[in-house]
């Protein structure tokens, strides 16, 4: 029957986990060691980004930079798969960029979904020490518009606006946000965004994330003697499409998504930039065998353009003492 696969768990009042085998369950009976960051824990605590989020759990270390935070899982750099509803937020050039500031606004966030220890045979190589997973809200359970509004200092300004709806055989949420703000002596910093899902009839879910970001930073050689300006956007945009069908004992689920990165850095004059298009299907079995065995089946392909590939990132000032 239905209730003998591995939908079972949709829409318990319970916590849903599903980077963990990729296929929706409950944490306690996930094969990994998994933590569910809930949208009330998110609001209780005030989280105002997602490194302020993971700098909360255990094993995680986020070193601030101006470039950017950079996170740490058990003392391990660049080892971390970030996903946004499943769909990888790193490229081959960004993993060392990795999106926890203002780039995404938690007021769109559902729930973060963690994954502690290696998670490669299902997700690849990025993700040697953990995953973690970004999930958007839902139209459900609560439809309605929502607006907010945040001030601060170092000129920081900026808003939010939710709007969800939910109808008898389906849902749909958007979200905007905007920000602004000032870092130290740079140039004034902006993010973007935009967020929707949309569910229909429980067997076709939709969702799509576009964001714009200019990030202006001052940096120094350690002594601050020799000082430069830089500038970085690595925006990701996508969109992503799933269908699932029960039958019996069986579940399928067809998925593809459409992912965009336009990354760019500036230090002092030097530029680098890359453009990454990623397309990707998976077709995927899931079949209860002998009332708790489980067997999985499937077929995926990927495709990756990259114009402007760089070879090389790093940035050393020159001359020595001079300022930028």
């Amino acid at each position: 029957s239905s209730e003998e696969t591995l939908l079972m768990f949709v829409g318990e009042t319970e916590p849903v986990v599903t980077v963990a085998s990729r296929h929706p369950e409950s944490p306690t009976t996930a094969p990994a060691m998994v933590t569910v960051v809930s949208r009330e824990q998110i609001d209780q605590h005030g989280y105002r980004t997602l490194a302020e989020l993971l700098n909360d759990q255990v094993g995680f270390y986020m070193a601030a930079g101006g470039r950017g935070t950079v996170p740490y899982l058990r003392g391990l750099r660049d080892s971390i798969l970030f996903l946004y509803d499943g769909v990888p937020l790193a490229t081959d050039v960004t993993k060392s960029f990795s999106v926890l500031d203002r780039e995404i606004s938690l007021d769109a966030i559902e729930r973060v979904e963690i994954v502690r220890g290696a998670g490669s045979v299902l997700w690849g190589a990025d993700a040697f020490a953990g995953v973690v997973n970004i999930v958007p809200k839902s139209g459900q359970p609560q439809a309605g518009v929502e607006a907010g509004l945040e001030a601060g200092n170092d000129d920081l300004y900026g808003g939010t606006l939710n709007w969800a709806r939910s109808e008898h055989d389906w849902d749909a949420f958007l979200a905007a946000a905007g920000l602004r703000e000032t870092l130290d002596d740079a140039d004034s910093s902006h993010y973007g965004e935009l967020v929707g899902t949309l569910n229909l009839g429980g067997w076709l879910h939709l969702s799509g994330r576009w964001s714009d970001f200019e990030r202006n930073y001052t940096m120094n050689n350690g002594t601050e003697d020799t000082r430069w300006s830089g500038t970085r956007e690595a925006p990701v945009n996508y969109l992503k499409a799933t269908a699932s069908k029960v039958h019996g004992p069986s579940h399928y689920t067809l998925m593809g998504f459409y992912q965009y990165t336009d990354f760019k850095m500036r230090d002092a004059d030097l530029e680098r930039s890359q453009s990454n298009h990623v397309r990707h299907a998976e077709l995927t079995c899931d079949r209860r065998i002998l009332s708790r065995g489980l067997l999985t089946a499937g077929a995926s392909w990927r495709r990756t353009d990259l114009d402007d590939a760089i070879e090389r990132d790093g940035f050393i000032p020159f001359p020595p003492g001079g300022v930028f």
